[in-house]
């Protein structure tokens, strides 16, 4: 039977670790790179994810485009980790760019 609340599940299932285990921790975005919390791309069978980070331009900058609502991005990097061993397995960097990944 399907259950119908939280209050069906064992207790186990309730918590973080009754489905998931903690297998590595990696630092993925470099320097001053924050990682995009709505980029995750999940890659060739399930043995890869492709995640994103990105450096903002600071307004008024030289690098800014003068448009409010078109956020540019300083740098951008997409980087390719292996689900298994946590490696990040290569880099893509994208400079003054305009990238929209959150769809």
């Amino acid at each position: 039977p399907i259950p119908k609340s939280a209050d069906d599940l064992p207790p186990q299932a309730r918590t973080f670790d009754g489905h998931f285990k903690h297998l590595y921790t990696r630092c993925i975005a470099l320097g001053a790179d924050l990682l995009c919390k709505d980029f995750c791309l999940v890659l060739q069978s399930c043995k890869y994810v492709m995640l994103a980070s990105s450096t903002r331009v600071e307004p008024g900058s030289d690098s800014s485009s003068g448009l409010d609502t078109l956020p540019v991005m300083a740098a951008m990097t997409l980087h390719v980790v292996c689900l298994a061993s946590g490696e990040v397995c290569d880099r893509m960097l994208f400079e003054k760019d305009l990238m929209h990944l959150s769809h």
